[in-house]
């Protein structure tokens, strides 16, 4: 099979662009905030139970899910618990967070139109609104796993940027708190090391002393406080009880047909058995997917699929570590499907500017035809579902 020669590239922001960032910006916060507090009356029971988890006593000693119930906690003690929206809230900005740092990733890998692009269908997504706009902790795993590959792209582009270094051993350590994402942790650490090593190297001597401190330190904080409340199986996203091997061998596929041909019957953040994905976000991710495949051997491809394997086998093991992980991973070979299609389009049409229009208008009517699909599955037919009326009925 000829391999095409598409190469990977990335680009700076450019000062005409400002206007469409602020636009942009103006619908997230749109999508975020439009009748979060109304578009169901009530709360779900997981909803309700999070509001407990909002108090100081809890956070010491229970500190799985710490960056998010720390913000609750906050959250809480400044507008009083008091509506759905404030109960949401949280969420939402770590949505907010989680889209600002796609869009970046994306700008870092393909063009600003192909970022552009992508930013739209990931933030019009019917699953990322789900997660975003609910009192839970699936968000966390959306955050998590795009801000993996944020740290992961920023230092392989400023490896010498301290502050990025920083940065990185930040979010090592956050993924920690977070049940089954020391795997994360673990593998970002290993992909990046030569790395983070480099840096570590120039670094000063109380500095080196910081960073091992940084890194090192939430691993047995967290297992004691794990092996104290009982919960080290959750900490590292085990099952409670494992299943026979048949059933587990059966809930690896399970992620997959979840995404391209059956969505989960989980009334609470998905609408019927709707596949996650769109049937143009499927066909781009198609075509990404065979790209990257082609390219096995670029790290980029190689730290994809080291991450999709990770995500699937938490998952297959334990339902419970959120679907939400494969997300960003699914929306990465989504934009590389458009790029790819863009770069054949370019090369079957390298000088008429008529035909690149044309192609531009093709994927812009695509992508609005998408995003108004999953929006009406969202915001019209989901809180009108009868199950979801029967899900949601717990008052603040």
């Amino acid at each position: 099979m000829r391999k095409t020669k598409l190469k990977f590239k990335s680009i700076k922001l450019e000062k005409n662009n400002l206007l469409l960032i602020l636009l942009f910006s103006c619908l997230v916060l749109f999508l975020m905030f439009y009748r979060l507090g109304t578009l169901t009356i009530m709360l779900s029971n997981g909803e309700a139970r999070t509001i407990k988890f909002a108090s100081f006593h809890y956070l010491i000693n229970h500190p799985l899910n710490l960056p998010l119930n720390l913000l609750r906690l906050i959250i809480f003690k400044i507008f009083n618990n008091s509506s759905n929206f404030i109960v949401r809230l949280p969420s939402v900005i770590f949505g907010i967070l989680t889209i600002i740092g796609f869009y970046y990733l994306l700008s870092l890998w393909h063009t600003f139109k192909n970022s552009l692009l992508t930013l739209v269908l990931f933030m019009t997504s019917a699953f990322l609104l789900h997660v975003t706009r609910l009192a839970n902790y699936e968000v966390l795993y959306l955050f998590s796993m795009t801000y993996g590959l944020l740290g992961y792209g920023l230092i392989t582009k400023y490896s010498d940027n301290k502050y990025v270094y920083y940065l990185n051993l930040f979010l090592l350590g956050l993924f920690i708190t977070i049940p089954g994402l020391i795997w994360l942790s673990l593998l970002m650490a290993w992909l990046e090391k030569d790395l983070l090593k480099k840096v570590f190297q120039k670094l000063k001597l109380i500095n080196k002393l910081l960073s091992i401190i940084l890194l090192v330190i939430w691993i047995p904080l967290m297992f004691i406080t794990s092996l104290a409340n009982h919960n080290i199986k959750q900490w590292l996203g085990l099952p409670a009880d494992f299943p026979r091997l048949i059933l587990m061998l059966k809930q690896f596929p399970a992620v997959g047909v979840h995404l391209l041909i059956r969505g989960p019957e989980y009334p609470t953040l998905w609408l019927g058995k709707a596949p996650l994905l769109d049937a143009f976000s499927l066909a781009m991710l198609i075509i990404g997917s065979y790209f990257y495949i082609v390219h096995y051997k670029n790290k980029r491809s190689q730290l994809i699929g080291y991450l999709l394997v990770l995500s699937i086998i938490l998952i297959g093991l334990n339902p419970k570590n959120s679907f939400s992980l494969i997300l960003p991973l699914a929306y990465i070979l989504i934009a590389m499907g458009l790029t790819y299609l863009n770069f054949l389009w370019q090369k079957t049409f390298p000088k008429n500017p008529i035909a690149r229009s044309i192609s531009l208008l093709i994927l812009v009517f695509c992508v609005l035809l998408a995003s108004a699909y999953n929006l009406k599955a969202y915001f019209i037919a989901w809180p009108n579902s009868p199950s979801t009326f029967i899900v949601f009925n717990k008052k603040v």
